[in-house]
C-alpha cells in the first residue's frame, strides 16, 4: 500500500470513526482538523521521502531530526509538539489497523501528546462544589456565579463571555447570541432553567 493511501485511510477513520468531519460543515473533506492531519502527514513524508525512505520504514531517529529540522526553521515548539502528536497518532493508527511499520511514534514522547492538567476536564461534582463556593448574598459573588455557571452551562469562550450584551439575550425564548465566535460566526445558544434563573437574579441586583 503507497504512502497516500495509507494516509488516505487514516483519514477515512477519522471522518467515519472519530466524527472530526463535523466540526465545521456536513461536508467532512472540508474539517479544519482534517486539513491539519492531511497537511502536516504530507509534509511528513516529504520529509522522510528526502531521506529516501517510505512511511512504513521510517525510524525513530528521522523523528529527532524532523524535529531539529523545524526548529532550526524556527517554528513554534507548541507548533511542533501538534505535529509530533499527529504524526504519533497517525503510526498508532497504523498499529491498531495491522500495517506493519519501524514504529517510528514511539521517539515521540508520550507527554508531548497528553492532554496538560489545565485542559483536563473536572467531574459534574466538581463544579458543583466550585459553584457553590461563591458567596451568592455578595454583589460579587452573585456576578462570579453567574460567569461560572455561564460558561460551564455553554461552553462559551472567555472573549466570548467578555463581548456578551444584555441585548443579545432573549430571556422569553430562553437564549442568548454569541456573535463575536469563533471564526467570526454568530451562533445561537440556549439556556436552562436553573441558568435562566441565575441570570435573571443576577439581572436584578444590578439593574
Amino acid at each position: 500500500m503507497s504512502d497516500q493511501q495509507l494516509i488516505d485511510d487514516h483519514i477515512e477513520y477519522h471522518e467515519k470513526i472519530r466524527g472530526y468531519g463535523h466540526e465545521v460543515t456536513h461536508f467532512v473533506t472540508s474539517s479544519p482538523t482534517l486539513k491539519a492531519h492531511r497537511r502536516i502527514l504530507a509534509n511528513w513524508v516529504r520529509f522522510i521521502t528526502l531521506s529516501d525512505t517510505t512511511l512504513t520504514k521510517a525510524n525513530g531517529e528521522l523523528v529527532i531530526t524532523f524535529i531539529s529540522l523545524r526548529q532550526s526553521e524556527k517554528v513554534l515548539n507548541s507548533t511542533i509538539m501538534n505535529e509530533l502528536c499527529i504524526i504519533r497518532g497517525f503510526y498508532e493508527f497504523l498499529s491498531g489497523h495491522k500495517h506493519h511499520h519501524n514504529m517510528p511514534h514511539l521517539d515521540s514522547p508520550t507527554l508531548l501528546c497528553e492532554t496538560t492538567d489545565e485542559q483536563k476536564y473536572l467531574t459534574v461534582d466538581e463544579c458543583m462544589a466550585f459553584l457553590n463556593g461563591f458567596d451568592c448574598d455578595t454583589a460579587d459573588g452573585r456576578r462570579n456565579h453567574t460567569i461560572f455557571a455561564l460558561i460551564w452551562s455553554t461552553g462559551l469562550r472567555t472573549s466570548e463571555l467578555t463581548a456578551l450584551k444584555w441585548k443579545d439575550f432573549d430571556f422569553e425564548n430562553e437564549s442568548f447570541r454569541v456573535r463575536k465566535g469563533k471564526g467570526r460566526k454568530e451562533r445561537q445558544l440556549f439556556l436552562n432553567d436553573r441558568l435562566l434563573q441565575d441570570i435573571l437574579l443576577y439581572q436584578s441586583t444590578i439593574s
